[in-house]
């Protein structure tokens, strides 16, 4: 509440006039599993994961130094793990997001360019994912990995395809902060290029451990996605009002015709 009271004092006290900036985002995003509880397995090696996301950000600016930028994205990221003597053991996953990251920019001004630095939060709507696990278990059933689909239910469950979890968090929360550049190619647009460090807050769900079988693996969704972010934005720069002004309404200044 305290956050959103000072944005909006930040907001309206601006000039009536204030500019903002719209336009599409790309994102590039290295995620680390981050913060496994304390029960998960510990020969489980964690690695780096590659992810990506597309939409759109919308930049108001408070004033010369001050901006606040709404960004708005489906994002799709995951994680990877091994384990046993020769990584017999592996496991890749992707999960799916709608981010909605909410930050505020101190920037300076520079010749040709603008430099920032920036902090906020990061709120996300699990979608769901899939995922695939290789072991020499399943070698030796005669199964090639285990393949599924991520459901949300109401009884923690796994069947030939699925993982149905009963305690998955809808909205995860995080944290952002970094710094960027940014470009005016001219009079109206600008190009953005921000790097950022985002640190999960919420794990993914609260099951404890959902045993696939064969394996002696739990899956365990009590953990968090951490990396570092990187973003492109082509932004067209407007003013709050400039669409409206100065224009006439034709209908009531046209003149009418005498009737002979």
């Amino acid at each position: 509440m305290r956050i959103l009271l000072i944005f909006l004092l930040l907001v309206f006290s601006g000039k009536l006039y204030s500019q903002y900036m719209l336009g599409p985002k790309i994102v590039g995003m290295a995620t680390y599993p981050f913060r496994y509880s304390d029960e998960y397995l510990i020969d489980i090696n964690s690695g780096i994961n590659y992810g990506y996301g597309v939409g759109f950000a919308f930049t108001y600016n408070v004033n010369e130094k001050v901006l606040v930028n709404f960004d708005g994205y489906y994002s799709n990221k995951g994680r990877s793990m091994r384990g046993g003597f020769l990584d017999e053991f592996r496991h890749r996953s992707r999960y799916t997001f709608i981010e909605a990251p909410v930050s505020f920019r101190y920037k300076w001004k520079r010749e040709k360019y603008d430099l920032f630095i920036s902090g906020g939060g990061n709120f996300s709507y699990w979608l769901g994912g899939q995922g695939e696990i290789f072991s020499f278990e399943y070698d030796e059933a005669g199964i090639n990995s285990f393949k599924y689909t991520i459901k949300k239910g109401t009884e923690t469950s796994i069947s030939e395809d699925n993982i149905t979890i009963s305690q998955a968090n809808d909205i995860i929360v995080g944290l952002d902060i970094g710094g960027g550049i940014m470009f005016k190619v001219n009079n109206k647009q600008w190009v953005t290029i921000e790097v950022k460090y985002q640190h999960g807050h919420s794990w993914l769900g609260e099951d404890e451990g959902i045993d696939v079988g064969l394996v002696e693996y739990f899956e365990d969704y009590r953990t968090t996605l951490s990396g570092l972010v990187i973003s492109g934005t082509f932004q067209w720069e407007r003013k709050i009002g400039e669409g409206r002004k100065g224009k006439t309404n034709y209908g009531r200044n046209r003149v009418k015709r005498r009737k002979k």
